[in-house]
């Protein structure tokens, strides 16, 4: 083998997979509250090597980049841009330096400014947009960490950040000592456990002291107005923190013990209820060990979930395993719900038992009237009712109950609303609610758009995309009373923190934020939604039901006009041997004659997945209608 040239310079492919490379990707779209403003935010499809090269820590799960004090890099945002949903004119956000490195844009509720975070080279600064003018201003003085508690959240004044502060006498990080302080440890306590593997642990005292000092923060308020800046509490090792819905009061998580055998997530942890105005303790909830023996596939024991109630003021609410967290244990019931009120004196009260695994909830705006959700492993099978919680033994009224790979059968997500409050919860049309999903059929997914009956359970299907390409449901636009765009999240404010060809298939561009404005309630006629075909990326549209006239708001182009001609056809066919229906999608090179039989080299591109029955495996997933955009790392390079 000859030896490797020291003075080698780094390898660059052919000049017209460059051009493909560089090409900027369809930026992120983030929604106003009112819906009458889309923010574009611009990314960099890959890191440059400066960024790669930044030093990093591996420390507790985590990578952090110690100079700014916060996680390691992959993709960051580099410019903003306003669009009105309505005219489709855009503004240019001004004011951001050359080259800026910017985190993920958040709206205020009244939908008048956006904040995000800064990379600088001494640390993380938060900026604020004017939509009016965008404009944008940095406050001055503050730098944040976003490596656990995340960098600012919005008060719903609009006015007001709470940010994770770094503390201004923090001394410097520790040095890593040139002789060991004290040895390497490793003990077994003589007892037999299954255990997990996990990455980048900590692996020493010196490593522990390192991870403490860089996820200790100072809570504060911050007046965006005037630039004050008022402590909450005092510095600590903060995992987590929620405001309540009438923002009186915070939930706040602090980490305790640490340990060299599982990440930060299964550290001990201490979970309380403060004043949101003085940071006084006024309860705590939990103290949790360090959860290094969780059951395979089980939860941990006490608390888990902690969150706060999203239709009642100042309620909480978490989940405690009756099981022990153990699958395998034979129980009637799994997990129990348990609730706490303002003002946090009262003895807690378990509200629900239930019989498989909780997997989340969905607040509709009636105090204590919810959708949950039970998972159960064995079957791999969920269940979605609806309940009362102010009930002594709340009835359960299903509404969903099927398998979790059964995507034929799939009702879709409920669609949220964020009230000018800030509250946030399921969008409720009298007795109905709106749900949107992908629509998988045997030919492909068609996205739609559908009213639930709570009461009948019947559904009206109000919208599904055509078979011409792919479009999807993105929000509902204003201008006559309709209601805001979904959110695909669950509900309230928490206090707990796939594969593909490369091909970029989603419904709309990564980022899309939720909106609000008081509820409707009529039948929505006009959609904001994003549409694509194999020939054209994806934009985002205006679409009335009425007429089925689409207009176009954003106006992105193809990225590589020399593969536009590339093939791409959905294949089905049935396995030999047990006839399961298997599907996937074809790519055939640019201009090649499908009549003319000529022989290709093919590639094979699959990947093993864990079905509970033949019939739900074989359902076709994904559509050959979208617009193929090569990726770095793409198998279709190849074509």
């Amino acid at each position: 083998m000859p030896p490797v040239n020291a003075t080698s310079s780094y390898k660059t492919p052919s000049s017209d997979i460059v051009q493909i490379l560089d090409t900027p990707p369809t930026p992120s779209g983030f929604l106003t509250p009112d819906r009458r403003t889309l923010l574009l935010a611009d990314y960099e499809a890959y890191p440059p090597l400066a960024t790669l090269a930044r030093p990093f820590l591996k420390l507790a799960g985590l990578r952090i980049d110690p100079v700014i004090n916060g996680t390691q890099r992959t993709s960051q945002y580099t410019g903003f841009t306003l669009v009105d949903t309505e005219t489709g004119e855009t503004t240019q956000v001004t004011g951001l330096p050359d080259g800026s490195r910017l985190g993920s844009p958040v709206w205020t509720c009244d939908s008048a400014r956006f904040a995000f975070t800064r990379d600088t080279d001494t640390g993380i600064e938060i900026g604020v947009c004017e939509r009016e003018t965008g404009s944008v201003r940095f406050l001055p003085g503050l730098r944040v960490s976003d490596i656990l508690a995340g960098p600012f959240q919005w008060s719903d004044d609009a006015r007001t950040l709470l940010v994770a502060q770094i503390p201004s006498d923090r001394a410097p990080l520790p040095e890593i000592p040139l002789v060991p302080d004290s040895p390497v440890i490793e003990e077994t306590s003589g007892k037999f456990t299954k255990a997990s593997t996990f990455q980048d642990l900590l692996r020493s005292d010196f490593d522990t002291a390192q991870f403490r000092h860089l996820i200790t923060v100072q809570l504060a308020f911050v007046n965006i107005e005037t630039g004050a800046i008022t402590a909450l509490g005092a510095p600590d090792t903060y995992l987590g923190v929620a405001w309540s819905p009438d923002e009186r009061y915070l939930a706040v998580s602090r980490l305790t013990d640490v340990s060299f055998r599982v990440p930060y997530h299964l550290f001990g942890k201490t979970v309380e209820v403060w004043d949101a105005q003085t940071g006084e303790v006024l309860r705590t909830i939990a103290h949790l060990a360090v959860r290094d023996e969780i059951p395979q596939q089980g939860v941990a024991t006490g608390p888990r979930n902690v969150a706060w109630q999203g239709n009642r003021d100042s309620t909480l609410l978490w989940i405690e395993a009756l099981d022990g967290g153990d699958p395998l244990a034979k129980v009637p019931h799994r997990d129990a719900v348990f609730t706490l009120p303002a003002p946090f004196t009262d003895p807690v009260r378990e509200v629900l038992r239930l019989q498989e695994r909780y997997a989340g909830w969905d607040w509709l705006p009636t105090p204590d009237d919810v959708l949950l959700t039970e998972y159960s492993r064995d079957r791999r099978w969920r269940t979605t009712y609806r309940a009362n919680l102010s009930e002594p033994e709340p009835e359960r009224d299903v509404l969903f109950d099927l398998s979790v790979n059964d995507a034929y059968n799939s009702p879709g997500s409920p669609i949220y609303i964020t009230e000018p409050d800030g509250r946030h919860h399921i969008l409720q049309d009298g007795n109905a609610i709106y749900l949107s999903g992908r629509g998988s059929t045997p030919e492909g997914d068609r996205p739609f758009l559908r009213l639930m009956n709570l009461a009948t359970k019947e559904t009206e299907e109000l919208w599904r995309c055509a078979d011409d390409g792919f479009e999807a449901f993105v929000s509902f636009l204003p201008g006559d009373g309709r209601p805001p765009s979904p959110n695909p999240g669950g509900a309230g404010k928490a206090a707990e923190p796939s594969r593909s060809t490369g091909e970029s298939t989603s419904p709309a561009p990564p980022g899309l934020g939720d909106g609000g404005l008081p509820a409707p309630l009529p039948t929505p006629n006009r959609l904001l939604t994003t549409y694509q075909n194999r020939t054209q990326p994806a934009n985002f549209f205006r679409l009335d039901l009425g007429t089925g006239r689409r207009e176009a708001i954003t106006h992105f182009t193809d990225p590589h006009p020399q593969i536009t001609g590339l093939h791409k056809e959905l294949v089905t066919y049935k396995r030999e041997g047990d006839d399961v229906p298997l599907s996937g999608t074809l790519y055939l090179p640019p201009n090649y004659d499908v009549a003319s039989g000529e022989k290709l080299p093919l590639l094979f591109w699959a990947y093993p997945e864990e079905y509970s029955d033949a019939s739900t495996a074989g359902q076709v997933r994904g559509s050959d209608k979208t617009f193929t955009r090569l990726a770095g790392t793409s198998p279709l390079w190849f074509v």
